[in-house]
């Protein structure tokens, strides 16, 4: 992928992307957001997620997303870190996370 802005053309309806470390240090935003406050809520929520997924045996957490009434929230952990994605609400979240998990090169 050339750069975060290659995220926004991956479904209809995402406003806005980030690229962060690990610990939600943002590198790279695309779009609009709050690029700082959406990588720190996905940083702080990737400790109790592993926690669930570890007592409900699935294994390290890769991909999760929320989606509420007007809205979602995407996001995909790799080595390097994570990329947030902000966007409208969907029907199909999976084909999203999907789609970003292959343009992002897993």
């Amino acid at each position: 992928m050339k750069g975060i802005e290659a995220v926004l053309g991956l479904a209809p309806g995402l406003s806005g992307a980030a690229r962060a470390d690990a610990a939600g240090n943002v590198i790279e935003i695309a779009g609009q957001l709050d690029g700082e406050s959406l990588c720190a809520v996905a940083a702080m929520s990737r400790a109790p997620l592993e926690k669930a997924s570890e007592l409900l045996g699935l294994g390290g957490i890769r991909d999760w997303s929320f989606s509420y009434a007007h809205g979602a929230l995407y996001v995909h952990h790799d080595d390097d870190g994570m990329v947030a994605v902000q966007g409208g609400a969907t029907k199909s979240p999976e084909t999203v996370m999907k789609k970003l998990a292959q343009a992002l090169g897993d």
